[in-house]
């Protein structure tokens, strides 16, 4: 016999009968899983995803898969394993049938790593950089300007400032407009700030990004403007100043993510500058930054897994997920201790953030020769504790707990994005799945039986890139108060 629980309050349980034969679907479509939901890779690397087929005899298989656009990826079904390179950008779909039944359609994402698709505009960064000016009042203490050399179809949103050669050291976000869309306007009309920097004036609906540097006295090129819905209000933090013999100030800020509290769209720093006489933050209508959505990786629907016991032998995690989730990052919102900037503007400018739900195996008992019934008290923790949240914000940039859901931000005062909604929580924040706590389960298992215990449980793991690789820069996991308790034989 198998229960299965879901608990919402430690001291509210409801128990729910779940027998082995689902009622709802055909007893087929409930034996067989897939052990990926999110299956995206790059062009060139491979991953196995595995049907999951309690008590299938794969010597009699029949099982096929159909790949419906061999162009972007490969597949190879041998027993119950699928082998998917990616060949070329992409969305493929594999159908997994079986005596003629579509079991699963999945879907299989080629993506390029170096840019993201945030629906109508596409982001990258750029390391390199051609020196346009310097500035000093004192020598040896001044201030360089430089412009962002971008990919080919990409442009920088203003010049970059840097006190040293920024080449091998520091990196700008340049933009491009997908094919179609109205999200960058270029604008060649400009206010002199003074004979070399200068105030982009943007198109009506547009919103300029950053002040733009010439040579003294030269016109500046056209510079790309950004749609306003895609853009809010940064604020301004300083990173150079002087002071000249008569107590002048002259300073330059880098244009930052305003201080809000949590939003669902990611609040991206554009990497560009205002210049300022003076030594107090500036009012300039160019301190801006991008307002987009980061975009979420092809995932095959949510399925209802639910392990069970097979033998008197001590069982493992469930063998495939309910839910799977998957997100692009930028690595200049992420930590990553293992490597700097530049390392990962070459090989990783964005990072996987991965959130799987699973049943992990808690406890077993085999009471297979015992001559009396076996009663237990077996405990679960669940939820996120404060120092767990804080260890895991350290170390990636990444907050789980109950305020503030699923929340990217490098600096405690910038949140990037709160992304919970999209990892599959039914809230942005105020997730009571991550309130940390114990519950103790009374578990009785019968003489010449055998019982474990599964709890569903959250994983995320954190990805960087590296050539066709992925490699998991940190993964944690967290319990969820729901679990399932089966006995062998039923």
């Amino acid at each position: 016999m198998r229960y299965f629980v879901c608990c919402l309050m430690a001291l509210c349980l409801v128990f729910i009968g779940c027998s082995k034969d689902k009622t709802t679907q055909p007893e087929q479509l409930a034996s067989f899983y897939l052990s990926r939901l999110v299956v995206s890779m790059i062009p060139g690397a491979s991953e196995t995803v595995r049907i999951v087929a309690p008590g299938y005899d794969w010597s009699s298989s029949t099982f096929e898969v159909t790949n419906h656009s061999p162009a972007t990826a490969s597949a190879t079904l041998t027993d119950s394993l699928i082998e998917i390179t990616g060949i070329s950008y992409g969305i493929d779909t594999l159908s997994i049938t079986n005596d003629g039944v579509t079991y699963f359609n999945l879907p299989v994402q080629i993506y390029n790593h170096r840019v993201i698709d945030t629906g109508e505009l596409l982001i990258t960064y750029t390391g390199e950089f051609q020196f346009v000016y310097h500035y000093e009042m004192h020598p040896g203490w001044g201030i360089d300007f430089y412009k962002p050399v971008p990919p080919e179809g990409f442009y920088p949103l203003g010049s970059f400032a840097f006190c040293i050669d920024p080449n091998g050291f520091a990196s700008a976000m340049v933009v491009q407009a997908k094919p179609g869309s109205d999200a960058i306007a270029f604008t060649t009309q400009f206010t002199d700030y003074n004979t070399y920097i200068h105030n982009p004036v943007a198109p009506s609906g547009y919103m300029a990004m950053g002040q733009v540097v010439t040579g003294a006295g030269q016109t500046p090129e056209s510079t790309a403007c950004l749609r306003e819905d895609l853009t809010i209000p940064g604020r301004c933090g300083m990173f150079w100043s002087d002071v000249d013999n008569y107590g002048n100030y002259n300073s330059c800020w880098d244009i930052r993510q305003p201080t809000t509290g949590f939003h669902e769209n990611a609040y991206l720093q554009p990497g560009t500058f205002i210049f300022e006489y003076g030594d107090t933050e500036p009012s300039n209508p160019l301190v801006n930054v991008l307002n987009v959505s980061l975009p979420m990786l092809a995932e095959a629907p949510p399925q209802e897994y639910v392990p069970s016991l097979t033998s008197h032998d001590v069982p493992t995690d469930g063998a495939a997920p309910k839910m799977e989730k998957c997100l692009l990052v930028p690595c200049m919102v992420i930590r990553d201790g293992d490597h700097n900037e530049p390392w990962r503007i070459a090989n990783s400018p964005f990072y996987r953030l991965e959130r799987q739900v699973f049943y992990k195996y808690i406890n077993h008992y085999d009471n297979s020769q015992g001559s009396m019934p076996q009663s237990f008290h077996w405990e679960i923790s669940y939820g996120m504790s404060t120092t767990q949240s804080e260890t895991i914000w350290g170390e990636t940039g990444v907050e789980l707990s109950v305020e503030a859901g699923v929340s990217i931000y490098a600096a405690r005062t910038s949140i990037t994005a709160t992304v919970s909604q999209s990892f599959g929580y039914e809230s942005m924040t105020s997730i009571t799945e991550l309130q940390s706590n114990t519950l103790t389960i009374d578990v009785n298992v019968p003489t010449h039986k055998s019982g474990a215990l599964w709890q569903r449980y959250n994983r995320y793991i954190l990805y960087r890139h590296n050539g066709t690789e992925l490699e998991p820069v940190t993964s944690w996991e967290c319990g969820i108060n729901s679990y399932v308790v089966d006995e062998y034989p039923d």
